[in-house]
């Protein structure tokens, strides 16, 4: 498998993002004695510097299909691997691309999230 790219249910993207990251984990909670409580799931964020508007209702398009069938396999960079690689992440939720402003033709910065990942 090629590493750098983002598959959904083993389809890759439409249009590649130009970043991924894991979101940091917020604490949730503190236990009786004193150390943070993180949630059991994490979030990877992509972000498309940017897009033509036709590539963004692409996107938009791919992700409602993907949506509409409920948890989907995300092919993300494996979390704290000591090497970079690809991984397969069942039932995660792929949460519809958010654009950012409009600069010209394009819409920049859009991003989506992808949740429920259990690493």
């Amino acid at each position: 498998m090629l590493t750098g790219t983002y598959k959904i249910n083993g389809t890759y993207l439409p249009t590649q993002p130009t970043q991924g990251h894991w979101v940091p984990q917020e604490i949730l909670d503190t236990d009786g004695n004193g150390h943070p409580i993180y949630p059991t799931v994490h979030e990877f964020e992509l972000q498309w510097s940017a897009l033509e508007p036709s590539d963004f209702d692409v996107l938009l398009h791919f992700c409602e299909n993907m949506t509409a069938t409920g948890t989907v396999v995300s092919t993300l960079p494996e979390y704290h691997a000591n090497v970079y690689r690809s991984f397969d992440y069942t039932g995660t939720i792929v949460q519809l691309p958010k654009p950012g402003q409009y600069f010209e033709k394009y819409i920049l910065n859009t991003t989506m999230v992808i949740s429920n990942v259990r690493v």
